[in-house]
């Protein structure tokens, strides 16, 4: 099929490499709330203490601790889903009248 590789085939200076296609921007798209955030934490850090990065996010990470301590939920989720990894989604694959769907069938029909 021409030139296509498979993405774990792809290489990079003769090493092979894993993950998406070399190319590929999906992971930078939709991430202007976490720039924003980096950029707001870099301003903040270059204050007039000048403490750095790390240092301001270990005091954005004790604030949430002690919101966490004090009951708010939504500081609560958030510190679940750092440590714990966020639930996963069910799935529910149910019928009309509730039995459980083992297999699906397609049909493709020529108009």
């Amino acid at each position: 099929m021409g030139n296509k590789r498979n993405v774990n085939e792809a290489t990079n200076g003769g090493k092979k490499r894993r993950g998406a296609p070399l190319g590929n921007t999906n992971r930078t798209k939709n991430m202007l709330w976490s720039d924003a955030i980096r950029r707001a934490i870099a301003r903040a850090a270059k204050g007039p203490r000048g403490e750095g990065n790390y240092a301001m996010l270990n005091k954005l990470a004790d604030a949430l601790v002690k919101k966490g301590l004090k009951g708010d939920v939504a500081a609560l989720k958030e510190l679940g889903d750092r440590i714990d990894g966020k639930a996963p989604q069910a799935i529910e694959g149910t019928g009309p009248q509730g039995e459980i769907i083992h297999s699906v069938e397609v049909v493709f029909v020529n108009p």
